[in-house]
């Protein structure tokens, strides 16, 4: 026994004295490298036969050091090997040549030596792979089955020491790094030659996401890989998705902060040249979204957002109008730098951007969230009504289904009568109500399912073997296979051998539509994101309605698609159930894997599934549109919205105040006016500040609002200043007022001091003061109006009507504590002169106080609270 203790002993400080005398060894190695490097004057000279040589003993001794301690030297012997075998070398390469391009032979050897790094990485993968027994089938493309039968257990190939748990978790994370490094230096290859495809590193980038997806290093790496593509969109979506990671890269905030600031100077110069140059809408909504995106990610106020949302989600109608006559737009996997068309790839990464600014400001607590809310349902909103474009101008609408015979539901799935003779062929309709089968109550199930394949007549096949058998071809959408976009129905690409299938139209088109873009895609994601954040479906109320219309429409398209029972045999033995098919992951649950915003969604996926298997591009489809219909009837059964949907008739539809039981036809829903829509949005903005200044205020009990009159600026300017430099209030100034301080710069110095102190706060955006808008004007009722020769007193209601405005909207209902008129004139209150402003005041619910008053007040309760 001591014996044997002795001898594992003896071999763990043999270990040990090795991995000193390799470590040293490599010391020795990058001492000699440093310093040849350091003399050389061209990219050649990296290239020497003793450099070389010198680069290859750090290889083999980094390799042995890393299998044989993994735990005390395996990081530091991999950091050593990329950085001086493989970084440094390019890095100087770039230093020699920083104002010249390479010349051919210098290219060529900085190539090779990047090519063979890409050999080495795969080689050092495999051998992790073998060693540690890893199992990365479905991670990367490359996997390794290792069997190690014969065996002892916790005995590796490679020698008879057991598998420490510390050795374990380095292989885990050397595997995602060596992944990050061949996207590297695939990178570095297509910064040499421009031939070389970025969608090498991309593949590398991805496999390192799909082992690790809570590391954010590879998503700046795609940053840094996308540069300006789609107009900078592209690197701002994977420098948000690093900083959404629970793994932050430590550079990536800045890489994001340079790119908005950038973005920043071509929106200022864009407006500036509004009218004088023809800006392409594409590059107005990329660079108006980003610099949207720059004020909500980082929870920056800026006076314009709310235009700026507006003008925005204008740009996106007028680009999809743009492209509806090419109606599938193919989902572009090679953006380009400046795209003149609008693309799926554009609307699912400005999609993911809006939930993740939304992520951090719920994070951070802000009371902004429901603006950027606001601005993710108006851009949902837009993509449902595109793909209902899409879908509709190839099949019809949908009508409601109608109650048949002694009350019972006319079901979707129908049977196909059986036919006697070819004389009594009868046409089948094609309503996507009702699908090619028809129903007879004296036909058995076991008919129902081989009726097809049983008839008295010989079946029409086409060239793939498809049934053309009751394809109607008198229906009035018969010609819309010609319609640029959708092929014949019946065309070679088709997978389906399945009757059921390949007579329904619906998912003909939904299939062909997921298929050919991205934009199916996007909106399942979207679903995912309202059931992980369905509160705020509730908190925005009536503005969601033109929303909740469009999809009520989409997911009746949806819900025409046969079940699964109908095409049990089309998929694969061991999917049986469709919870069992909607627990597989699909590529857009992979694309954003990690987001927090999307947790509850992701909480029942199966992510084990994807290393044994993958769905097959049908089976995609028709788990994509189960997950969408099921994400409808769990928001009916929720009632957080006005949704209902019938099971038994798998209709959706919206309750009204005329049905309360859902029933309603759907009708084609009129557009929005703009204006409309721009209120709506308005509405959820206001929400968001006064929510923010009420939680501030409620401490110190305090009004969020407080509305100035022309005599504050006269007389207390100084005080004035002080309540908004607190950033306790919004200081709403109406425009009666702005046109009083004009009549009055002529002749006082001071209020051309004042003025120019209130276009300084205006022109930097400060979320404390804000001009009156046009529309910010609510009449009081029952007061007689004055004259406006009674000047004073046509003023002051003036004022007064922008406070009752506040107070009606703001909430939705009427809420005096939430402004105040801020008055400098003593006259008011004291009720001199035959005009009674606070008895106006008081009939509309409005509080007036006198500046010094409220000064004093405000600096006690601060005193107060500490």
């Amino acid at each position: 026994m001591k014996k044997s203790q002795n001898s594992i002993s003896d071999s763990r400080s043999e270990s040990v004295e090795l991995s000193i005398r390799l470590y040293r060894a490599i010391a020795d190695v990058i001492r000699h490298l440093d310093d040849q490097r350091a003399r050389i004057i061209n990219v050649r000279d990296l290239f020497s036969e003793n450099i070389e040589l010198q680069r290859i003993k750090l290889k083999d001794y980094c390799e042995k050091l890393m299998f044989i301690d993994p735990v005390g030297y395996g990081k530091k012997a991999e950091d050593l090997l990329w950085r001086k075998g493989y970084y440094e070398v390019f890095a100087t390469s770039k230093r020699l040549n920083k104002n010249n391009k390479m010349d051919l032979q210098d290219a060529s050897l900085m190539q090779c030596h990047l090519q063979s790094g890409i050999g080495y990485y795969h080689h050092l993968i495999m051998k992790i792979q073998s060693y540690f027994r890893l199992d990365l089938r479905g991670i990367v493309d490359f996997p390794l089955i290792v069997t190690d039968c014969g065996l002892k257990k916790d005995k590796n190939l490679w020698g008879n020491k057991p598998i420490e748990s510390g050795g374990l978790e380095w292989a885990h994370h050397a595997l995602h790094r060596c992944l990050i490094y061949l996207g590297d230096l695939s990178r570095y290859l297509s910064e040499i030659e421009s031939f070389y495809d970025h969608s090498f590193a991309q593949r590398y980038y991805s496999q390192a996401l799909n082992w690790r997806p809570e590391c954010g290093t590879p998503h700046n790496q795609l940053g840094t890989l996308a540069s300006t593509q789609n107009y900078s969109l592209d690197a701002a979506y994977y420098y948000m998705r690093c900083l959404c990671c629970a793994q932050k890269f430590d550079g990536a905030e800045g890489n994001l902060q340079h790119l908005f600031e950038n973005n920043a100077v071509i929106w200022e110069q864009m407006n500036r040249s509004r009218g004088k140059e023809i800006t392409p809408n594409v590059k107005k909504l990329l660079v108006t979204f980003i610099h949207i995106s720059y004020s909500m990610f980082f929870d920056k106020q800026h006076s314009q957002i709310q235009q700026m949302c507006g003008d925005a989600l204008t740009i996106l109608e007028n680009c999809i109008v743009e492209i509806e006559s090419n109606l599938i737009t193919v989902y572009n996997k090679s953006p380009v730098a400046e795209p003149t068309v609008l693309n799926d790839d554009i609307l699912f990464k400005m999609l993911i951007i809006s939930f993740m600014c939304i992520q951090q400001l719920k994070n951070k607590g802000s009371s902004n969230t429901m603006g950027g809310v606001a601005l993710s349902l108006a851009l949902m909103s837009q993509l449902i009504n595109s793909v209902l474009k899409r879908l509709e101008a190839v099949l019809p609408p949908r009508l409601e289904p109608v109650d048949k015979g002694n009350g019972k539901k006319k079901t979707l799935r129908r049977r196909r009568k059986r036919r006697i003779n070819n004389s009594h062929v009868s046409d089948l309709s094609e309503d996507e109500n009702d699908s090619v089968y028809s129903l007879d109550s004296d036909i058995s199930e076991e008919d129902l399912i081989f009726d097809c394949h049983e008839s008295d007549e010989e079946p029409i096949l086409n060239g793939n073997g498809i049934h053309l058998n009751g394809i109607n071809d008198h229906s009035e959408h018969s010609d819309s296979s010609k319609i640029k976009g959708f092929s014949d129905l019946t065309d070679s690409s088709q997978p389906w051998t399945h009757s059921l299938v390949s007579q329904n139209k619906s998912f003909q088109h939904i299939h062909k539509l997921s298929n050919q873009g991205y934009i199916l895609q996007t909106i399942k994601v979207c679903c995912d994101w309202l059931v992980s954040n369905n509160a705020f479906l509730k908190s925005c109320g009536s503005t969601t309605g033109p929303l909740l219309s469009r999809l009520v429409n989409f997911l009746n398209h949806l819900s025409a698609v046969p079940s699964i029972d109908a095409l049990k045999d089309l998929f694969d033995d061991c999917i049986l159930t469709e919870d069992d098919l909607c627990s597989i992951p699909l590529p857009e649950d992979v694309t954003v894997r990690g987001l927090s915003c999307l947790q509850a969604a992701h909480a029942k996926l199966n992510w084990d599934c994807l290393r044994t298997r993958a769905l097959r591009p049908e089976e995609e489809t028709y788990s994509r549109i189960f997950k969408l219909i099921r994400f409808g009837s769990s928001l009916a059964d929720s009632k957080i919205c006005a949704l209902n949907y019938d099971a038994s008739r798998q209709w959706f539809s919206l309750e009204t105040n005329g049905n309360k039981n859902g029933n309603n036809t759907q009708k084609e829903e009129r557009p929005r006016a703009q204006p409309e829509r721009l209120k709506l949005m308005g509405e959820l903005w206001l929400k968001s500040e006064v929510s923010q200044l009420e939680n501030k205020a409620k401490k110190v009990n305090l009004p969020p609002y407080l509305v100035p009159d022309t005599e504050v600026f006269l007389n207390h300017p100084s005080l004035l200043k002080q309540l908004v430099g607190s950033k306790k209030f919004i200081v709403l100034i109406p425009s009666i007022v702005v046109s009083g301080l004009d009549e009055f710069k002529g002749s006082s110095g001071r209020v051309r001091d004042t003025i120019r102190w209130l276009e300084n706060q205006l022109r930097i955006g400060h979320r404390s003061v804000r001009l009156q808008r046009s529309n910010e004007a609510l009449p009081v009722p029952f007061i007689k109006y004055p004259k406006k020769k009674d000047k004073e007193a046509w003023v002051f209601l003036q004022i007064v009507e922008c406070c009752n405005y506040v107070c009606s909207q703001s909430t939705g209902e009427k809420n005096p504590e939430l402004v105040t008129l801020l008055t400098g004139s003593k006259t008011y209150l004291n009720g001199q002169g035959g005009f009674s402003h606070i008895g106006v005041a008081k009939s509309a619910g409005i509080n007036v106080e006198h500046i010094e008053s409220f000064y004093s007040k405000w600096k006690s309760c601060i005193k107060s609270h500490g």
